[in-house]
């Protein structure tokens, strides 16, 4: 679909059926937003529509994008600069997954894989897309499960009291991991005018209004 240039754009990762990042697309292009959806594969977005209804329409594009790959990752940057003329209003970091087990359960492995995802991809994209963010002075969503509100320090921090405690769940490491990245993000972003935000499943329409304000 061609670009609607007088609308902004946001950039969702993690976005499948039913889930947070697919009703936050609708959400925003409902607010106008144009919007690029990303997938771990791209037959994955084929349900979805831009809304029907609406005086001024919004652009809906979707791209592949995996956030443990390098080579995908840069992929889409090139794509969504092309799409967007250089600039991204809004990047929600959405993708990600829980790994619910006990830490002296827990396959080391399966580990790796969830902060690769959750945590190291989160930080890869960012740092992808951070030049047309701040071609466009924009705004840096990070969607973490509440869990990570239980993490003072860092990931590995409560890591390591986990081990002590012998008790806790990997998901709340992980997502300790996502608020110690955004903390330090928060600050190195502020620097370049660019606003970053920590949502932990708030409703869709409260994120929405989060993004549009911190945007102002």
């Amino acid at each position: 679909m061609a670009a609607t240039s007088d609308h902004k754009w946001a950039l969702i990762t993690g976005v499948s059926a039913g889930g947070l990042g697919d009703a936050l697309a609708a959400e925003l292009m409902s607010r106008g937003i144009n919007v690029i959806a990303t997938a771990l594969e791209l037959d994955m977005l084929d349900y979805l529509r831009p809304p029907s209804t609406g005086a001024s329409p919004v652009a809906l594009e979707k791209l592949q994008l995996n956030v443990t790959d390098s080579t995908s990752i840069a992929a889409a940057t090139t794509e969504a600069s092309r799409i967007t003329n250089g600039k991204l209003d809004y990047l929600f970091n959405n993708a990600g997954y829980g790994y619910m087990m006990p830490l002296l359960d827990a396959d080391v492995a399966a580990v790796k894989r969830n902060f690769d995802v959750n945590v190291f991809g989160l930080l890869a994209v960012t740092q992808a897309f951070f030049p047309l963010l701040r071609e466009a002075k924009g705004v840096v969503v990070n969607q973490c499960s509440i869990a990570g509100l239980s993490a003072t320090v860092s990931a590995l921090s409560w890591i390591l009291l986990g081990f002590e405690e012998c008790r806790g769940e990997v998901e709340r490491y992980v997502e300790g991991g996502v608020e110690a990245v955004w903390r330090q993000g928060k600050l190195d972003l502020t620097l370049e005018h660019i606003r970053v935000q920590l949502q932990c499943m708030l409703t869709l329409a409260r994120v929405a209004d989060v993004m549009e304000r911190s945007s102002r």
